[in-house]
């Protein structure tokens, strides 16, 4: 066998095609960095909201028997939770009659309250305020 008959059968991956495909191989590992440090980042500002929201949940379910008519200003603390609040009366009282099964009933006075509450929650020392609008009522 002559040396040219030898190389015409040796088949193999030349220099130039090891390179190119590693520089391939390199460029689609870097992207595929890039996006799974991206999806990290969105899946820790999604439990930030999450918790957030469970947060805000639970501090209006406290708050939602509170009458701002009544009680404009108040601290409240339950399960480790500490709420202040403070109403302010945004639409002036009117007086509205019920009417009940007997007829009509006692009259109350009614507003719209924006009322503002901090609330601490004291295990993880995070605190989160918000507005929100009530209506408040009192006997006539």
């Amino acid at each position: 066998m002559t040396r040219r008959s030898c190389r015409r059968g040796v088949r193999g991956f030349s220099l130039l095609e090891v390179v190119v495909a590693l520089v391939l191989l390199g460029t689609t590992g870097v992207a595929l960095f890039a996006w799974l440090n991206q999806s990290l980042d969105t899946s820790g500002r999604l439990q930030q909201r999450l918790e957030e929201a469970r947060l805000l949940q639970m501090s209006q379910a406290l708050i939602a028997n509170i009458n701002p008519a009544s009680e404009a200003e108040g601290e409240l603390q339950q399960f480790g939770v500490r709420q202040r609040w403070s109403a302010e009366l945004i639409m002036p009282l009117e007086t509205v009659q019920t009417f009940g099964a007997g007829g009509i009933g006692g009259g109350w006075r009614v507003g719209l309250y924006r009322v503002r509450v901090q609330v601490d929650f004291l295990q993880s020392g995070r605190r989160l305020s918000y507005e929100l609008l009530r209506v408040g009522k009192r006997q006539a």
